[in-house]
């Protein structure tokens, strides 16, 4: 009994994938790159954003995929996976069949829109695109997918058209673009960086003042005579010379 269990859970995940994989990954915000793969990481996140899905894990994803007898619909190329010989796969709109908003909307993470709000928005690394939504609260669903507290980024598509972005559609709620200005993107305020804050230290050492630089007391010239130089103080430690010799000096005149 357990064993049918089991063999009918693994069936209705595969024909799951076929249709994630196969035939709309954009209605699960996934896009996958000109060969039709997906980061593993994505396709599990958007799984379990499913009901009935919720516990899936890769190693679910793995028993598929080392069905003996090369039976396995599914391929895996290092951390990237798609359905056995599937290609690009073209989405189901046209920008004919959905109306362009004027607004778009990305959750990021607080540290990537700091730097986004200063250098703008380009793909991943491993990514062809910009992934982008017509609706605020799907954005950040998405984004909570991988970040906890997601940063909402509003994207002024108009505008960013004017300086030679463009848009495209790939499902009725996600859009697609390669790259925006920091000047088109709004969110929630950036907090200055430490580096931006602080002054920056200077990398030399100070340099000790030179014997030329440092400066010397003028001696005190008392009836002509040089009665002190620097610092040097009297016999009972507690006046410099010059003063005792003054003391001499008048006792001399009341003599």
């Amino acid at each position: 009994m357990a064993k049918q269990k089991t063999t009918h859970q693994r069936d209705n995940l595969e024909k799951y994938l076929n249709y994630v994989l196969g035939v709309n990954p954009y209605e699960f915000a996934l896009l996958p790159d000109d060969e039709g793969f997906v980061p593993i990481k994505e396709l599990l996140a958007a799984l379990r954003d499913e009901v009935g899905w919720r516990g899936i894990t890769e190693g679910r994803i793995f028993e598929i995929h080392n069905r003996p007898a090369d039976a396995s619909p599914i391929e895996i190329a290092g951390n990237k996976i798609r359905l056995k010989g599937q290609g690009p796969i073209t989405p189901e709109v046209s920008s004919g069949g959905v109306v362009k908003p004027k607004l778009l909307y990305v959750g990021l993470n607080p540290a990537n829109w700091r730097h986004c709000s200063r250098e703008g928005l380009t793909p991943k690394p491993t990514e062809k695109a910009v992934r982008l939504f017509s609706d605020s609260a799907i954005a950040l669903k998405i984004a909570r997918r991988f970040y906890p507290e997601p940063a909402l980024v509003t994207v002024n598509v108009r505008q960013a058209e004017g300086r030679g972005a463009f848009f495209a559609p790939v499902s009725e709620t996600m859009w697609v673009t390669d790259a925006l200005k920091p000047e088109d993107l709004s969110g929630p305020p950036v907090e200055p960086t430490p580096e931006t804050t602080e002054p920056k230290k200077s990398s030399e050492s100070p340099q000790r003042p030179t014997i030329a630089q440092i400066p010397r007391s003028q001696p005190i010239v008392h009836q002509g005579k040089i009665v002190h130089q620097g610092k040097k103080k009297g016999k009972y430690q507690d006046s410099p010379d010059w003063k005792t010799q003054t003391k001499k000096d008048r006792r001399k005149d009341h003599s």
